[in-house]
Protein backbone atom coordinates (compact mmCIF):
# COMPACT_ATOMS: atom_id res chain seq x y z
CA UNK A 1 0.00 0.00 0.00
CA UNK A 2 1.03 3.59 -0.61
CA UNK A 3 2.63 5.52 2.23
CA UNK A 4 0.49 8.21 3.83
CA UNK A 5 1.46 11.88 3.59
CA UNK A 6 4.51 13.11 5.52
CA UNK A 7 3.88 13.59 9.23
CA UNK A 8 6.05 14.70 12.13
CA UNK A 9 5.68 12.41 15.14
CA UNK A 10 5.82 13.99 18.59
CA UNK A 11 6.52 11.25 21.15
CA UNK A 12 4.69 13.19 23.85
CA UNK A 13 1.40 12.77 21.95
CA UNK A 14 1.49 8.98 22.32
CA UNK A 15 -0.13 6.33 20.16
CA UNK A 16 -3.15 8.32 18.94
CA UNK A 17 -1.09 10.30 16.40
CA UNK A 18 -0.32 7.06 14.54
CA UNK A 19 -4.01 6.31 13.78
CA UNK A 20 -4.00 7.87 10.27
CA UNK A 21 -0.51 6.68 9.30
CA UNK A 22 -0.46 3.99 6.63
CA UNK A 23 0.25 1.35 5.71
CA UNK A 24 -0.55 -0.63 8.83
CA UNK A 25 1.68 -3.71 8.82
CA UNK A 26 -0.13 -6.55 10.61
CA UNK A 27 1.50 -9.44 12.46
CA UNK A 28 -0.59 -12.33 13.87
CA UNK A 29 -1.36 -12.11 17.56
CA UNK A 30 -0.14 -15.04 19.64
CA UNK A 31 3.10 -15.70 17.78
CA UNK A 32 5.20 -15.85 20.98
CA UNK A 33 3.84 -18.83 22.88
CA UNK A 34 5.93 -20.41 25.61
CA UNK A 35 6.88 -23.86 24.34
CA UNK A 36 6.84 -26.54 27.00
CA UNK A 37 5.80 -29.85 25.43
CA UNK A 38 7.02 -33.42 25.24
CA UNK A 39 8.26 -34.56 21.85
CA UNK A 40 8.84 -38.04 20.52
CA UNK A 41 10.60 -40.46 22.86
CA UNK A 42 12.80 -38.65 25.35
CA UNK A 43 12.81 -35.35 23.44
CA UNK A 44 11.28 -32.40 25.29
CA UNK A 45 10.70 -28.97 23.75
CA UNK A 46 11.06 -25.98 26.04
CA UNK A 47 11.49 -22.34 24.95
CA UNK A 48 10.60 -19.39 27.16
CA UNK A 49 12.15 -16.61 25.02
CA UNK A 50 8.79 -15.24 23.82
CA UNK A 51 8.33 -12.00 25.75
CA UNK A 52 6.69 -9.29 23.62
CA UNK A 53 4.09 -10.30 21.03
CA UNK A 54 4.41 -7.76 18.17
CA UNK A 55 1.03 -7.27 16.47
CA UNK A 56 1.49 -4.31 14.14
CA UNK A 57 3.96 -1.75 12.83
CA UNK A 58 3.88 1.61 11.05
CA UNK A 59 6.34 4.05 9.48
CA UNK A 60 6.06 7.82 9.09
CA UNK A 61 8.44 10.48 7.81
CA UNK A 62 8.92 14.20 7.51
CA UNK A 63 11.68 16.28 5.90
CA UNK A 64 14.33 15.31 8.45
CA UNK A 65 13.25 12.11 10.21
CA UNK A 66 11.87 8.65 9.62
CA UNK A 67 9.71 7.31 12.46
CA UNK A 68 8.97 3.69 13.32
CA UNK A 69 6.16 2.36 15.51
CA UNK A 70 5.44 -1.14 16.80
CA UNK A 71 2.59 -2.30 19.01
CA UNK A 72 2.54 -5.43 21.15
CA UNK A 73 -0.45 -7.39 22.47
CA UNK A 74 0.52 -6.57 26.09
CA UNK A 75 2.72 -4.15 28.02
CA UNK A 76 6.30 -4.42 26.78
CA UNK A 77 8.54 -6.18 29.29
CA UNK A 78 12.32 -6.43 29.68
CA UNK A 79 12.71 -2.88 28.27
CA UNK A 80 16.32 -2.49 29.45
CA UNK A 81 17.52 -5.57 27.57
CA UNK A 82 19.42 -4.66 24.35
CA UNK A 83 17.49 -7.46 22.60
CA UNK A 84 14.16 -5.80 23.45
CA UNK A 85 12.32 -4.49 20.40
CA UNK A 86 15.26 -4.33 17.99
CA UNK A 87 14.61 -2.85 14.55
CA UNK A 88 16.56 -4.11 11.52
CA UNK A 89 16.64 -1.85 8.43
CA UNK A 90 17.71 -2.67 4.87
CA UNK A 91 18.24 0.73 3.24
CA UNK A 92 19.44 -0.46 -0.19
CA UNK A 93 17.21 -3.54 -0.54
CA UNK A 94 20.26 -5.64 -1.42
CA UNK A 95 20.93 -8.96 0.30
CA UNK A 96 24.59 -8.56 -0.71
CA UNK A 97 25.18 -5.81 1.87
CA UNK A 98 24.90 -5.83 5.65
CA UNK A 99 23.90 -8.81 7.76
CA UNK A 100 21.30 -10.82 5.81
CA UNK A 101 20.70 -7.56 3.89
CA UNK A 102 20.18 -5.42 7.00
CA UNK A 103 22.48 -2.40 6.79
CA UNK A 104 21.42 -0.96 10.16
CA UNK A 105 19.76 -1.93 13.38
CA UNK A 106 18.40 -0.03 16.35
CA UNK A 107 19.44 -1.69 19.61
CA UNK A 108 18.66 0.29 22.73
CA UNK A 109 18.93 3.94 21.69
CA UNK A 110 21.70 3.40 19.15
CA UNK A 111 21.60 3.31 15.39
CA UNK A 112 24.21 0.69 14.56
CA UNK A 113 25.71 0.11 11.12
CA UNK A 114 26.68 -3.39 10.02
CA UNK A 115 30.43 -3.80 9.55
CA UNK A 116 30.19 -7.33 8.13
CA UNK A 117 28.58 -10.50 9.44
CA UNK A 118 26.67 -9.93 12.68
CA UNK A 119 29.04 -7.13 13.72
CA UNK A 120 27.68 -3.65 14.42
CA UNK A 121 29.18 -0.27 15.31
CA UNK A 122 27.44 2.81 16.60
CA UNK A 123 26.54 5.22 13.81
CA UNK A 124 24.34 7.65 15.76
CA UNK A 125 22.00 8.02 18.69
CA UNK A 126 18.25 7.80 18.10
CA UNK A 127 15.20 8.80 20.04
CA UNK A 128 13.39 5.69 21.30
CA UNK A 129 10.41 5.54 23.60
CA UNK A 130 8.69 2.47 25.02
CA UNK A 131 5.36 3.28 26.66
CA UNK A 132 2.97 0.57 27.75
CA UNK A 133 2.39 -1.73 24.78
CA UNK A 134 4.10 0.31 22.03
CA UNK A 135 7.51 1.60 20.96
CA UNK A 136 8.39 4.65 18.85
CA UNK A 137 11.73 5.43 17.20
CA UNK A 138 12.89 8.60 15.43
CA UNK A 139 15.98 8.42 13.20
CA UNK A 140 17.51 11.27 11.22
CA UNK A 141 17.10 10.38 7.55
CA UNK A 142 20.62 11.69 6.93
CA UNK A 143 21.99 9.08 9.37
CA UNK A 144 20.51 6.39 7.10
CA UNK A 145 21.55 8.20 3.89
CA UNK A 146 17.90 8.54 2.89
CA UNK A 147 16.65 11.36 0.69
CA UNK A 148 13.15 12.57 -0.04
CA UNK A 149 12.35 9.39 -1.99
CA UNK A 150 13.45 5.98 -0.74
CA UNK A 151 12.56 2.29 -0.73
CA UNK A 152 13.49 0.30 2.37
CA UNK A 153 12.73 -3.00 4.08
CA UNK A 154 12.53 -3.48 7.83
CA UNK A 155 11.89 -6.10 10.49
CA UNK A 156 11.12 -5.89 14.21
CA UNK A 157 12.74 -8.50 16.44
CA UNK A 158 12.28 -9.07 20.15
CA UNK A 159 14.55 -11.22 22.32
CA UNK A 160 16.68 -12.71 19.55
CA UNK A 161 19.12 -15.25 21.03
CA UNK A 162 21.54 -16.15 18.22
CA UNK A 163 23.34 -14.25 15.45
CA UNK A 164 21.56 -16.39 12.86
CA UNK A 165 18.57 -15.44 10.72
CA UNK A 166 17.03 -18.84 11.47
CA UNK A 167 16.65 -17.56 15.05
CA UNK A 168 13.70 -15.49 13.74
CA UNK A 169 11.79 -18.81 13.52
CA UNK A 170 12.73 -20.13 16.94
CA UNK A 171 13.20 -17.48 19.62
CA UNK A 172 11.35 -14.41 20.83
CA UNK A 173 9.07 -12.67 18.34
CA UNK A 174 9.63 -10.97 15.04
CA UNK A 175 7.43 -9.03 12.66
CA UNK A 176 6.97 -10.11 10.02
CA UNK A 177 7.51 -13.78 10.70
CA UNK A 178 10.66 -15.67 9.73
CA UNK A 179 12.84 -14.27 6.96
CA UNK A 180 10.17 -11.93 5.57
CA UNK A 181 10.45 -8.12 5.72
CA UNK A 182 8.04 -5.23 5.55
CA UNK A 183 8.61 -2.78 2.70
CA UNK A 184 8.14 1.00 2.90
CA UNK A 185 8.42 3.02 -0.30
CA UNK A 186 8.15 6.78 -0.74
Amino acid sequence: PAASAPKTIDFSEGEKQWENVSPNYINPKGSTPIRNYPGFGSVYYKNTTGKNDIINAKVARDNDYIYFFAKCSNVIVDKDNDNCMVLFIDTDRSKKTGWEGYDYRIAGKELQKCTGGFNWEKAASVKKSIEGDFVQIAIKKSDLNLGESFDIEFKWSDNMQEADAMDFYVNGCCAPIGRFNYRYKV
